[in-house]
C-alpha cells in the first residue's frame, strides 16, 4: 500500500506489533524538486496483553446443547470457527460449512474468563478474545459475523497431549459446547499456548515450577523406603499353558507411560473410556531402576521408579502424585526401538499391555532425557 503523503499507514501484524509508515517531502532551500522519504516505525499495540483476563475483551455468548447437563468452562477455552449459523445454539449440527474460497474458517477465540453452565442455565455471556498463532489466521479478525464456534480444547491442555478438565473432552467429542460472537473480539491474543496457559491459576502447566522442587525433594524409594511404584501382571497371565511364559522379569529402564485415571484392580484395569475416546497421550512418565521378576505365583511388586522428563515426547510433568490415582502402562525400554528381541518374554508383555502400574507414593526425581529419544 502507498501512502498518500502525510497520512499513516497503519498495519496490525500477528505478533501484536503496529508497522506505522509515512512518506514525509521535505523542500530543501537550495532546490526546487522536493525530497521524499518513507519512513515507518515498530509500535506494541498496548491493548494486546498476553493474559487472559483482559478488562477490554470482548464478549461471546456460550451453551450447552441440549443433550449435554452441566460444564465448567475455564478461561483460556478455545472455540474454533465451525461454519455459519443457521437455528438455534443449542443445536448440535446448527451450522452450514463456509466456502474455504471466500471465508476463512481457521480462525479462533479463546475465553477470558470461566464459567459455569447447567441443564437450567445452559447459556451465560462471557469475555473472550481473538486468539492469533501461525494455524489461526488473524484475517478473520475482529471476528467473521455470523460465525458459530465449537469447543477444541483448553490452552494448555494440547489434544494429543493431555485430556481436558472435567467433561470437557466429552463436550468436545460430542459438539456440545457452541458459542457466537456478541461483541466485538477485535483485542486479540497472540501468544503460545504454553505461555497463555501459564497465566492461568488452575492450569496444570502452573505447577511444574512448583512440582520440580518437589520432585527432587521426594524420596527416591517412597516415604517408608520400600517403593513408590506398584506394578501387577494383568489376569491374562493365569491362562497362558506355556509355564516359563507366565514369568516376566522387568529391567532397568522400562518406562511406564499413563494412560488415564485407573479404574479397577491393576491386574484387570478397565479402560478410562475418556481417555482411549479422545487419544490423550499421556503428560506422565516413570521409568524402572532395579531388575524384579513378575509371575502367575507372584503377580505385583512394590518397586521405586522416577519420573521422566523429553522434549522429544510429551512428557511434561516431573512430579507424578499419588492423589491423580493414574494408570501407568509399561511401553519400551528405553534405548530400543520396539519390542523385537528384548530379554524374556518382555517384548510379549509390551505388546500384550500387560504391565500395569500406579504410584503408591508421590514420584520425583525427574530423569530429563532433553530432545533424544528414549
Amino acid at each position: 500500500m502507498s501512502p498518500v503523503d502525510g497520512v499513516p499507514v497503519v498495519v496490525l501484524d500477528r505478533e501484536g506489533l503496529l508497522d506505522v509508515w509515512m512518506r514525509v517531502r521535505l523542500m530543501l532551500p537550495t532546490g526546487n524538486q522536493p525530497i521524499v522519504w518513507t519512513v515507518g516505525w515498530m509500535l506494541r499495540n498496548d491493548n494486546t496483553p498476553t493474559i487472559a483476563g483482559d478488562p477490554a475483551s470482548g464478549k461471546i455468548k456460550v451453551c450447552l446443547t441440549k443433550q449435554q447437563d452441566e460444564a465448567h468452562v475455564p478461561a483460556l477455552a478455545m472455540f474454533k470457527n465451525a461454519g455459519r449459523l443457521s437455528g438455534d445454539l443449542t443445536d448440535t449440527w446448527s451450522k452450514e460449512s463456509y466456502d474455504s474460497a471466500s471465508q476463512n474458517d481457521s480462525a479462533a477465540l479463546v475465553t477470558a474468563e470461566a464459567v459455569d453452565l447447567t441443564k437450567d442455565k445452559p447459556c451465560a455471556e462471557v469475555s473472550a478474545r481473538m486468539f492469533v498463532r501461525d494455524q489461526f489466521n488473524v484475517k478473520a479478525w475482529p471476528a467473521t459475523k455470523g460465525a458459530v464456534w465449537d469447543f477444541d480444547h483448553v490452552l494448555g491442555y494440547t489434544v494429543g497431549r493431555l485430556a481436558q478438565p472435567g467433561k470437557l473432552d466429552w463436550l468436545r467429542g460430542q459438539i456440545g459446547l457452541r458459542a457466537v460472537v456478541t461483541a466485538d473480539l477485535g483485542n486479540a491474543l497472540s501468544t503460545s499456548e504454553d505461555e497463555a496457559a501459564k497465566s492461568e491459576p488452575e492450569n496444570p502447566f502452573n505447577r511444574i515450577p512448583g512440582d520440580l522442587e518437589l520432585a527432587a525433594a521426594a524420596p527416591a524409594n517412597g516415604p517408608d523406603g520400600k517403593g513408590n511404584f506398584k506394578v501387577c501382571l494383568t489376569n491374562d497371565i493365569d491362562d497362558v499353558p506355556d509355564k516359563e511364559a507366565q514369568s516376566v522379569t522387568v529391567p532397568p529402564n522400562v518406562i511406564f507411560e499413563s494412560y488415564g485415571r485407573l479404574i479397577g484392580d491393576l491386574r484387570s484395569p478397565k479402560p478410562d473410556v475418556e481417555f482411549a475416546m479422545y487419544d490423550n497421550h499421556t503428560a506422565w512418565s516413570v521409568i524402572t531402576l532395579k531388575s524384579f521378576t513378575l509371575s502367575k505365583k507372584k503377580p505385583c511388586a512394590v518397586i521405586s521408579v522416577r519420573t521422566v522428563l523429553s522434549g522429544s515426547w510429551p512428557w511434561l510433568f516431573p512430579l507424578a502424585r499419588e492423589s491423580d490415582h493414574l494408570h501407568f502402562q509399561a511401553l519400551k525400554l528405553k534405548g530400543h526401538a520396539g519390542t523385537q528381541g528384548l530379554p524374556g518374554h518382555l517384548g510379549d508383555a509390551l505388546d500384550a499391555g500387560a504391565l500395569n502400574g500406579t504410584a503408591i507414593a508421590d514420584i520425583g526425581n525427574p530423569l530429563d532425557l532433553g530432545q533424544s529419544s528414549p
